[in-house]
């Protein structure tokens, strides 16, 4: 009982200092833009912050659910670690943070404010974890005569059932990690070792920005277009091209890549609703393959939509753990660009809907 309850202060204490750091980060993330319209003599008003509010309320419900989603159990688990080693010193916990901030937001991004601003937050948040959970740790197996699962003890006897829970979460946590682990070494291996080709049909996007190491790693997945199809299926066919398997896809870039894969192996945007209405979405009219959106750039644009809401997720990157720690969004929207010509795919775009 005593593990059980120590976890879950370990787990509450973790999710409100990531929110923290996600508030802080973007507050100081924005101070040089601030600062350089501020000297250019643009008004507080029009610059567009809302200081220190907005911005902290902005990181909060914007940035926050992606590092829970990414960041709650690897940060959890080296916590948990070090409950059973010697009693770790503030600069133990501080020291975790900052890495873990500093690879958040600042070494993927190479920008020198960026990565400042990662550390600053991340050393307060680690502050704020020590005074919640950090300064406590070990005293659970110290102090059992004085603790809730002491005074439950004392009154009903033993415990071995609520241990043995305990003991099962833990476990569950350390399953849900795992597949972390692996993912992470995927990450090491496509931007410090062999970075993957582009495939077949070649992968392109518009901005360099919109190209991650989570994309590398779906390229790796996913190097053809055959690889986004069911196992059992054979040549590419257009309606073949229409069976993507949604099972194998788990996040957003991976579901980009396998988009991109098999709509750009279409001839041309005449193709476009026929292929998004087989993965059971929705096209507007007005931005269909037959009359696609035009750009000042010529570019041409379709798009499709699903709920969420109504029909659940299209493919699972929200586990029933993490369901509790991320805002769920309500649709899927896709918008997928063609050359002027509508002959060549060159974005493929998901994003996702919040309230």
């Amino acid at each position: 009982m005593n593990a059980l309850i120590r976890l879950t202060i370990l787990f509450l204490a973790t999710t409100f200092s990531i929110i923290v750091f996600s508030g802080l980060f973007e507050t100081f993330n924005a101070f040089p833009d601030l600062w350089s319209k501020l000297g250019n003599g643009v008004p507080h008003q029009q610059t567009g912050y809302l200081f220190p509010i907005g911005s902290l309320f902005w990181g909060a419900m914007f940035r926050a659910p992606w590092h829970l989603f990414a960041g709650t159990l690897p940060l959890l688990l080296v916590f948990m670690a070090l409950e059973f080693g010697a009693k770790p010193r503030r600069w133990v916990y501080l020291s975790v943070w900052v890495l873990a901030g500093f690879l958040a937001e600042g070494i993927l991004f190479g920008v020198f404010s960026r990565a400042v601003a990662a550390i600053v937050a991340a050393l307060i948040a680690g502050q704020v974890f020590w005074w919640l959970a950090g300064r406590q740790a070990g005293r659970w197996r110290q102090q059992p005569a004085y603790t809730v699962s002491g005074m439950i003890k004392r009154a009903f006897g033993g415990y071995r059932p609520l241990n043995l829970l305990a003991y099962a979460i833990v476990a569950f946590l350390a399953y849900q990690l795992s597949g972390h682990a692996v993912y992470a070494g995927k990450m090491v291996w496509v931007s410090f070792i062999s970075e993957p080709d582009a495939g077949t049909p070649p992968y392109k996007y518009k901005r360099k920005r919109d190209f991650t190491v989570f994309h590398k790693v779906a390229l790796l997945k996913f190097p053809d277009a055959k690889s986004c199809l069911p196992d059992d299926m054979e040549g590419l066919s257009p309606e073949n091209l229409k069976k993507m398997d949604w099972s194998k896809i788990e996040n957003s870039a991976e579901a980009e890549v396998c988009g991109f894969r098999l709509l750009g192996s279409n001839p041309d945007i005449s193709h476009a609703t026929e292929w998004f209405e087989a993965q059971g979405m929705t096209v507007p009219e007005d931005m269909s393959g037959a009359s696609p959106y035009k750009g000042l750039d010529g570019k041409l644009r379709v798009t499709a939509s699903w709920s969420i809401s109504k029909n659940g997720p299209k493919f699972s990157q929200y586990g029933p753990l993490r369901r509790l720690l991320f805002f769920t969004p309500y649709g899927m929207s896709i918008s997928s660009t063609w050359s002027p010509d509508g002959k060549k795919l060159i974005d493929y775009d998901v994003y996702f809907l919040f309230l």
